[in-house]
């Protein structure tokens, strides 16, 4: 099925490059902001059907890869949202759905790291590296589903980490799909790890900021306090 599978890649490659833009942005607006809700909602959409695309191309043309990423991508946005949306409601059956989701695709991810490193592919890192941030991330929703209510600012906390995660899923991918138009003497594994180098710091210090009471966890307290 070649024309419905180079439709599907247009779309996919529209789609995320129209997320990888949104995000991008989105590391620049204030974070309780009006448009950085709309622009949330943008890079949501984008990801969400770029990940689904990505599990119907790999199940036209089998591509274990294109899958766990789609797999991957799909979990950082859903659960992201999730979050975001949670507030004061107790975790679904479909929370524990998702958290179940990543950390088989987390596992799987890890084996299938394993695996490549054997056979001497050095992309195995890669994965490996994918593996074990989901299935940290496993064990993190765990700890908050088993929370009737989340402060917000855990709550939030866990919102970031999770869309900076796909923001960097998706430009890790972006560069796997294009590495041949790199130099030859950049290793790929590092040149697909950079993401992750770069973005993790500005993870931890988002992170830390609204779990002192920082940023849009704070403006929330604020606008309760101005309630009572």
């Amino acid at each position: 099925m070649p024309t419905l599978f180079s439709f599907l890649l247009l779309l996919h490659i529209g789609l995320g490059t129209l997320g990888l833009a949104s995000g991008l942005i989105l590391l620049t607006v204030k974070k309780d902001h009006q448009t950085h809700r709309r622009l949330g909602r943008l890079f949501s959409g984008s990801m969400l059907s770029c990940g689904s695309l990505a599990l119907i191309m790999s199940s036209i043309h089998p591509n274990l890869f294109l899958a766990l990423v789609g797999l991957f991508t799909l979990y950082m946005v859903g659960m992201g949202h999730r979050y975001a949306r949670r507030k004061n409601a107790s975790a679904t059956l479909l929370d524990h759905g998702i958290a179940l989701g990543i950390f088989i695709t987390g596992s799987v991810l890890v084996l299938f790291a394993l695996q490549t490193l054997v056979r001497g592919n050095q992309m195995g890192w890669v994965l490996a590296a994918f593996g074990g941030l989901g299935l940290m991330y496993a064990v993190q929703d765990w700890k908050a589903l088993r929370q009737h209510h989340l402060p917000n600012a855990k709550r939030i906390q866990l919102h970031l980490q999770r869309m900076l995660g796909a923001l960097v899923a998706s430009i890790s991918a972006f560069l796997v799909v294009n590495y041949r138009w790199f130099p030859e003497e950049l290793p790929a594994p590092i040149l697909c790890l950079f993401p992750t180098f770069v973005l993790t710091p500005i993870i931890v210090f988002w992170s830390r900021r609204v779990e002192r009471g920082y940023g849009p966890a704070q403006s929330l307290n604020n606008e309760k306090a101005k309630e009572l």
